[in-house]
């Protein structure tokens, strides 16, 4: 949403990748998958309500992304929306490290895309900038 589009921030909320108090950023490799994964994230009578958001062009130097988890790795269902057990211990274990800044994902809804979790307490954190911001609006003709 608009209101959040001034700085990468992250409430502690649990997540696909993260248990609670765990304060990490979801994004996405491209656009598309950003507005995606909100439809799937959000109550679709609150994004009806107020189309407007922002879209944030994210630089991430290279150096700071580890290694992308392998789906053929990943057990049978992670996919499903009550599989967070298969998923969380693996993101758990990456921002515990604090090796690297930035998990690179497979995304649950297309295959072979990706999302990025950023670990803002990570100490590399602030390398990762905010290159642009983009007002966006939901088509008001997408339905349930």
């Amino acid at each position: 949403m608009t209101k959040y589009s001034t700085a990468l921030f992250a409430s502690g909320n649990s997540g696909r990748w993260n248990s609670n108090g765990k304060f990490v950023v979801y994004c996405s490799e491209n656009r598309s998958l950003a507005c995606l994964e909100n439809l799937v994230q959000r109550n679709f009578n609150e994004i009806k309500k107020n189309l407007k958001f922002s879209l944030l062009e994210i630089e991430i130097p290279s150096e700071l992304i580890a290694k992308t988890v392998s789906e053929k790795k990943l057990s049978l269902g992670w996919k499903l929306p009550g599989a967070y057990d298969i998923s969380q211990p693996i993101g758990d274990n990456w921002y515990n490290e604090k090796k690297h800044a930035v998990l690179k994902v497979p995304t649950a809804l297309i295959p072979n895309e990706f999302n990025y979790v950023i670990n803002t307490l990570h100490p590399e954190f602030n390398k990762i900038k905010i290159k642009a911001v983009y007002s966006f609006e939901f088509d008001n003709r997408l339905k349930t």
